[in-house]
């Protein structure tokens, strides 16, 4: 589950947190940790119930470190959450699989055509509980070999509900981040390349319409390391 660098959009995780954990992270209960990392992001310099910002950092200090202030800008990595109070550099380890910082402030939205059903919970979680669960695993069971392929397609299995068109903001059918795994077989030598790519301009509920660029993000020789949203600054493809 991407978090954005975004106050806003913490605020969906929070039933997918307690799913996972139903525990405090590290000292720290889920209202805690989810209002400690939006001050952490935001820029009004004024703390949550329960929280800290800004120049409340400077009692928070630990030997070997100076003192720190809050990033009031976007999570570029999801380790930044260590450095909520209280200092933990084993925070971030100790969260659910599949959480991570999402380069981009856009919308957020999940592609249906590639969730799996063992991750319906994330499903539910950006909706907010808005659609049943159990109606949410058919979605996800009933998709087609191919995939969905239009909006009319998603509206039907969902049972046409009065809010799509609401719902359909947070949902997408098309790929935008992509890994292309290379190999190439040399007589009885093999290569292995591993490219990170970003597609833009393309159709969310189109699946088949190509994109407008695709840009690579990372590349590897052999077997990329896990990082689902790679941070590194983009190199446009030639």
């Amino acid at each position: 589950m991407p978090w954005q660098a975004r106050a806003d959009l913490a605020a969906p995780v929070d039933p997918y947190i307690d799913h996972h954990l139903g525990r405090p992270v590290a000292g720290l209960s889920t209202d805690a940790l989810l209002a400690r990392l939006m001050d952490w992001m935001d820029a009004d310099g004024v703390a949550r119930s329960g929280s800290l910002d800004g120049p409340d950092y400077a009692n928070d200090v630990r030997a070997g470190l100076g003192p720190r202030t809050t990033a009031n800008a976007p999570l570029a990595d999801i380790s930044e959450i260590n450095w909520l109070a209280p200092l933990d550099s084993r925070r971030s380890r100790r969260l659910p699989e599949g959480l991570c910082a999402y380069p981009d402030t856009g919308p957020l939205a999940l592609n249906l055509n590639s969730l799996p059903v063992e991750r319906v919970a994330l499903l539910d979680s950006l909706l907010e509980g808005r659609v049943p669960r159990g109606r949410l695993e058919r979605l996800l069971r009933s998709r087609p070999a191919a995939g969905y392929q239009s909006v009319d397609a998603v509206r039907i299995a969902l049972g046409d509900p009065d809010d799509f068109n609401e719902l359909a903001r947070r949902l997408t059918l098309t790929p935008d981040l992509l890994r292309l795994h290379i190999r190439i077989e040399i007589g009885d030598r093999q290569y292995r390349y591993v490219r990170l790519l970003q597609a833009e301009g393309v159709s969310p509920w189109q699946p088949r319409v190509p994109a407008a660029r695709v840009r690579i993000l990372q590349r590897y020789r052999g077997e990329a390391p896990h990082s689902p949203f790679p941070t590194s600054s983009p190199e446009e493809a030639s």
